[in-house]
């Protein structure tokens, strides 16, 4: 799939106001990622992939693409006479990924579960947020590669993802949780925030409980001790 058909990759930064005026060095080596681009903190939004980049194998290019769309910005940002005293503050060294490699259960969820909030009978997690998938601006004429735009499906009712998802077809004794989880890229796009990976976390953690209790593995706890797993949960059996 090409990269940037997928969730993208964060750096987060922000400035301070101070009390006096400070200055920001040139920085000619960031300016052709950032171009004439001028901006005093970062969001969300800041993201980057692009196809001749992989997300894993060059997480590090790409957040030092990032980090030249930033302090190029800043550097832009400081020739305001407004921006005097606004101080670079923070930037984060990590990037923030979003979408990576995807494990297969034995069941693969998708934006159709969520759109048509199906149920099912191993139900383990269950949401409300909003389907979100993001989009590079550079696709649509930005000339700032490093900027991204969301689309939000909001839905009227939650949606429910079973325990299927959250352990391996082919690795018996293997279980996953949060954005490694079996879906698709789009069925990722709403489950893929930290309330609905700690509830796959809970979810997975439990089963661990019931393998052990009842000397299982995940398929065998999905396929015959899921009752006691959701009450584990909090489900009512």
């Amino acid at each position: 799939m090409p990269d940037n058909k997928i969730l993208g990759t964060s750096v987060i930064w922000n400035s301070e106001q101070t009390t006096s005026p400070s200055r920001f060095p040139e920085v000619p080596w960031a300016m052709p990622v950032a171009k004439d681009h001028e901006a005093i903190h970062g969001d969300w939004y800041w993201e980057y992939s692009a196809d001749h980049l992989h997300q894993v194998d060059d997480a590090e290019q790409i957040r030092d693409h990032l980090l030249r769309a930033i302090f190029g910005a800043s550097s832009n940002a400081k020739r305001d006479p407004e921006n005097a005293t606004v101080k670079l503050k923070w930037v984060a060294f990590v990037g923030g990924k979003r979408e990576s490699r995807r494990l297969m259960g034995d069941y693969i969820y998708t934006m159709q579960d969520a759109t048509e909030h199906r149920e099912f009978p191993d139900t383990v997690v269950e949401e409300t947020r909003a389907l979100d998938g993001h989009y590079q601006r550079a696709d649509t004429g930005s000339p700032y590669d490093f900027l991204s735009h969301a689309m939000f499906l909001r839905l009227d009712a939650p949606y429910f993802i079973p325990f299927r998802c959250f352990y391996s077809r082919n690795i018996a004794n293997l279980m996953m949780a949060g954005r490694c989880f079996s879906c698709s890229h789009v069925g990722l796009s709403g489950p893929r925030v930290m309330r609905t990976c700690a509830q796959m976390g809970v979810a997975t953690g439990y089963a661990a409980v019931v393998c052990k209790r009842r000397g299982a593995l995940p398929r065998e706890v999905g396929q015959q001790h899921i009752a006691e797993l959701r009450n584990l949960i909090g489900y009512e059996s």
